[in-house]
C-alpha cells in the first residue's frame, strides 16, 4: 500500500522549527543540512488537535461530544497510522544559493474552519523541498479545531461551533433569526469579519517574525558545514519581504485573499485558494471577508492567482463565481505577464478534497471506521482517489511557482543518512484523463491525461 501522503520530491532535505511568535502557534519548514544527523519528527495530528477534533467533527455524527472526544483520543491516532511528516526537528539550516541573496522565497499557509498547521502538509512540504521556506500558523481566532501555547502547553484557543454556540450567544441578545433580525445578521458578520481581521494581524506578524524566530532557535546562525562559507545574516534567511506566496483553504482562502489585497507593504505574488469560503455576493450577504474588501483591487504585486473548486463540496453554487471573479480582477490586472486558473473536480470529490485529511484517513489502519462516518471506501473505476486527487494539486501549486522562477535553480544537496530518497514523480491520472478513458471503455487503465481546467473566457 502506497504512504496515505504523496512524498516531497523536491532534492531538499525538510527541517522544521514550532515556535510561538507574537502568540501565535507557528511551524516553519526550510532546506536543512543534508549531513547533519537525523532528528525526531512531529506528528502530523497531535493529542490536542485529536481530543479537539472529536469535539468539532464527530460530535455531531455520533450526537454526543463526549463520545466524539473518546473516540478520537482512543483511536484517532491509530486511525492515521501514527503519521509523522517528513520534516526533522532543529535541523542546522542550509544556507539559500548565491542566486537568492535576499533568501530563500517563502510561503505562507492560512488554515480552514476546525483546521489546523498541518491539515495541508502535503502541499507544503512539497514546496518546501523544492528550495523554500513555509510558514504554518494556528490561528487563534475560534476557527482552528485548537491552538495551544507551545511554551506553557496550555490551550489558548478552541473552535468556536456556529450551529451549537454561537446562535444562542447571539440569539439571547436579538430577536428573530440570521435570516429575520438584521441586528442578528449585523453581529453574525461583525463576529467573521473580526476573524478575518484578526488572521490579517497573525499572517503579518508570523511573516515579520519569521527570522528572528529561526534565528534565536539557533538554526540560522551556525556556519553552513555542507558549503563550507559562513551562514548569511539571520534576516536575509528567508525573503519575507517580497514574492511571498499564500496558499488558504476554505476560511484560509478568505483570509488569504483578504492578506494579499490589505498587504501595505505588496509582498504576496501569488496566491492559491483551495476550495475557498467566499460567499454572498453584496454586503449584506457575503461571508467571512467584506464585500467591500472583496470588490477592492489586489496588489499591482500579485502575478497569479490558481484556484481549486470541488463540484461535491457545499461551496460549489455560492462560493464558486466569486472565485471566478477574483480570477477575472487578476487577469485585467496582470494582463499577459500574469495568470489566473480554475481547477474543477468533478463529483463526488468533497471540500477538503485537496487537504491531507480524506487521503490519511482514507489510507490508514481504521479506514472501514472513517467510511462508515464520513462515506467513501473503495475507488470505483474511472474515479481518482483521495490520495490522486491531492497529489494532483500539490502537482499543479508547484508547476505554478516553477513557471513563474520562484524556486531556486536546481541544484542537488545529498540525502542524510536514513532519510527517504528524492520521489521520481509518475504522471498522474487526471479528471479528464479518466473520463476520456471511461469514454473508450477503458476506466481504471490509469491513463494520463491533460488536467482539466474550468476557467472563464477572460481567464
Amino acid at each position: 500500500m502506497p504512504p496515505p501522503l504523496p512524498p516531497p520530491s523536491g532534492p531538499y532535505r525538510i527541517g522544521c522549527h514550532t515556535t510561538m511568535i507574537d502568540g501565535t502557534p507557528t511551524t516553519i519548514f526550510y532546506p536543512a543540512s543534508p549531513s547533519a544527523p537525523t532528528a525526531p519528527r512531529p506528528r502530523w495530528l497531535g493529542d490536542p488537535q485529536l481530543k479537539a477534533l472529536g469535539r468539532a467533527q464527530l460530535g455531531d455524527k455520533l450526537g454526543c461530544e463526549c463520545c466524539g472526544v473518546c473516540l478520537m483520543t482512543c483511536l484517532g491516532g491509530c486511525a492515521t497510522g501514527w503519521l509523522r511528516l517528513p520534516a526533522e526537528e532543529g535541523l542546522p539550516a542550509l544556507t539559500p544559493p548565491d542566486s537568492h541573496p535576499d533568501g530563500w522565497p517563502v510561503a505562507l499557509f492560512t488554515h480552514s474552519l476546525t483546521g489546523w498547521a498541518y491539515h495541508n502538509s502535503a502541499h507544503l512540504l512539497e514546496i518546501c523541498s523544492h528550495g523554500a521556506v513555509v510558514i504554518a500558523l494556528t490561528h487563534t481566532d475560534g476557527t482552528a479545531c485548537t491552538a495551544t501555547d507551545l511554551e506553557t502547553g496550555k490551550e489558548i484557543a478552541r473552535y468556536i461551533d456556529w450551529e451549537t454556540e454561537k446562535v444562542p450567544e447571539i440569539a439571547a441578545k436579538h430577536e428573530g433569526t440570521y435570516e429575520t433580525s438584521p441586528a442578528f445578521k449585523a453581529e453574525v458578520h461583525g463576529w467573521r469579519h473580526g476573524q478575518v481581521d484578526h488572521r490579517y494581524q497573525q499572517m503579518a506578524s508570523v511573516l515579520a517574525g519569521a527570522n528572528d524566530a529561526l534565528d534565536r532557535a539557533g538554526v540560522t546562525t551556525s556556519s553552513d558545514s555542507d558549503t563550507n562559507t559562513p551562514s548569511r545574516p539571520a534576516s536575509t534567511f528567508a525573503r519575507v519581504e517580497r514574492e511571498v506566496a499564500v496558499l488558504g483553504m476554505s476560511f484560509g482562502g478568505a483570509s488569504a485573499t483578504a492578506f494579499s489585497k490589505r498587504d501595505p507593504l505588496g509582498r504576496v505574488a501569488h496566491l492559491f485558494l483551495l476550495d475557498p469560503w467566499i460567499d454572498g455576493k453584496d454586503e449584506e450577504s457575503m461571508l467571512p471577508m467584506t464585500y467591500e474588501e472583496f470588490s477592492k483591487p489586489f496588489n499591482p504585486t500579485l502575478k497569479t492567482v490558481v484556484c481549486w473548486r470541488n463540484k461535491g463540496s457545499a461551496l460549489w453554487g455560492s462560493c464558486g463565481p466569486n472565485c471566478e471573479t477574483l480570477a477575472d480582477k487578476v487577469k485585467e490586472m496582470t494582463g499577459d505577464s500574469g495568470s489566473a486558473v480554475l481547477h474543477d473536480l468533478p463529483e463526488p470529490h468533497s471540500h477538503f478534497a485537496q487537504t491531507d485529511v480524506p487521503s490519511v484517513f482514507e489510507n490508514g489502519p481504521l479506514a472501514c471506521v472513517y467510511s462508515a462516518l464520513f462515506g467513501g471506501g473503495e475507488t470505483p473505476a474511472g474515479q481518482m482517489s483521495s490520495r490522486e486527487v491531492l497529489a494532483l494539486s500539490v502537482e499543479q501549486t508547484v508547476e505554478c511557482l516553477e513557471a513563474n522562477g520562484w524556486f531556486p535553480p536546481k541544484q542537488p544537496v545529498g540525502v542524510a543518512a536514513g532519510a527517504p530518497p528524492p520521489v521520481t514523480k509518475q504522471p498522474l491520472a487526471t479528471p479528464a484523463a479518466m473520463e476520456q478513458a471511461k469514454d473508450e471503455g477503458m476506466a481504471g487503465a490509469g491513463a494520463a491525461g491533460e488536467e482539466e481546467v474550468r476557467a472563464p473566457s477572460s481567464v
